[in-house]
């Protein structure tokens, strides 16, 4: 992944737009990782319909990866705040109907 966001040597317009672009993902995004995940299933026709899949019918390689990333995105959350104070999933429901 670093190595896709690495600028680009050179003065045309596209270049530097590139570049523009990488140094505002960059800065975006400063903790960043990359995990890669595999096929979720072989059969091309499964995966066609992988809606309908029970999570056990899933590669073990598959499952292994979401519940690192799982666990990855779960480490790193921050709760929503409102006021200096938590709010839950229902509560953020509610104050959005609020203001619709």
């Amino acid at each position: 992944m670093e190595d896709c966001m690495r600028e680009l040597e050179g003065k045309d317009s596209a270049i530097q737009q590139k570049n523009l672009t990488r140094r505002g993902i960059k800065d975006l995004l400063k903790d960043r990782s990359c995990l890669t995940f595999v096929r979720p299933v072989v059969d091309e026709t499964k995966l066609t319909k992988i809606e309908e899949l029970n999570y056990q019918e899933l590669r073990p390689e598959f499952r292994q990866s979401v519940k690192e990333f799982l666990t990855l995105v779960n480490s790193q959350l921050k709760p929503k705040m409102v006021n200096g104070k938590g709010i839950s999933g229902k509560m953020f429901i509610e104050l959005a109907q609020s203001y619709v």
